[in-house]
């Protein structure tokens, strides 16, 4: 199976090397049986698609270990034990143990009482990055005091520290108070610390730019959503931008029969491959296999 993502996440070819061997190692079942990937691989492989654009664009995810240096480094220099800490914070003392090894970190409820406590501010706390003012502009708006939106791809890499209903608020919030339109790639880094009926919400704001992102996303889509991203998609995409019959093979276990029948004019079927029509039938109506044989030169 082959997955190309658009140029604007792989600027190098060698990177999209990568992408195949990421496809080859995590791809569920052979395409001789018509391919469907499992939301868990569907997943990990999204996270490798995630981190290499994050690298390639400068950008890391939250510094966890870099954090738990600070808080270790701070409780030191205050005098105080882990169970001293854990008496100011009113948590357990097991708690600033895993805190301080980088086995979890304090959620964003506490970032204000343990700089308190440990007498830093929230940027020696988490660092000079992004990360500490998207932090900082959540507090804020927590405390109803007035602040800059904060968008999905800023959410993402803080999303690990944000209690469930914190993130599902700070979301909604963006999507209500800003309707700011999201794309899919920033949305799926979230899928983790949602539940489906946040994720649903959410995506129904969510703007696709190319078919490798609405293949990503399919094992997290509602049929109504997945119906209303396709539709954006072809509304938007450049009129001689066609879908490649891997794409569509990848695609198709998350559509209904309607939904299908909105692509075979847009598929570039190679000639004469029996396979893909193979793979393909049984999500075909009786119209759009007879348009696929066409293009594939096989009536």
């Amino acid at each position: 199976m082959q997955v190309f993502v658009s140029a604007k996440y792989w600027p190098a070819a060698e990177t999209n090397n990568r992408v195949q061997a990421a496809v080859r190692r995590y791809s569920a079942i052979s395409l001789q049986g018509g391919e469907i990937w499992r939301n868990q691989d569907m997943f990990i492989f999204l996270q490798c698609v995630r981190n290499c654009i994050l690298k390639a664009e400068g950008r890391i995810m939250f510094d966890v270990n870099g954090v738990s240096e600070r808080i270790h480094n701070a409780r030191i220099k205050k005098n105080m034990t882990q169970s001293n800490l854990a008496d100011e914070l009113g948590v357990s003392f097991q708690a600033i143990s895993n805190w301080e090894r980088g086995n979890s970190l304090p959620d964003i409820s506490k970032y204000e009482d343990l700089c308190r406590i440990l007498d830093i501010n929230l940027e020696e706390l988490l660092g000079f990055g992004a990360e500490s003012k998207t932090v900082s502009k959540i507090l804020k708006s927590k405390n109803h005091e007035e602040t800059a939106p904060v968008t999905v791809e800023e959410i993402v890499p803080i999303a690990p520290i944000l209690p469930p209903e914190d993130l599902k608020d700070t979301l909604r919030m963006q999507k209500e108070q800003y309707n700011m339109e999201t794309g899919l790639m920033e949305l799926l880094g979230l899928v983790p610390f949602l539940d489906q009926q946040t994720i649903n919400e959410m995506m129904e704001n969510a703007v696709p730019e190319d078919i490798s992102e609405l293949i990503a996303a399919a094992p997290f889509l509602s049929k109504e959503n997945m119906r209303k991203l396709l539709e954006v998609w072809l509304r938007n995409k450049p009129e001689d931008e066609k879908v490649s019959p891997d794409s569509l093979i990848a695609l198709a276990p998350f559509l209904d029969r309607e939904m299908f029948e909105m692509l075979p004019d847009h598929v570039e079927m190679e000639k004469n491959d029996i396979h893909q029509i193979m793979a393909l039938a049984p999500f075909a109506s009786k119209k759009s296999l007879k348009k696929l044989l066409e293009k594939a030169g096989k009536i």
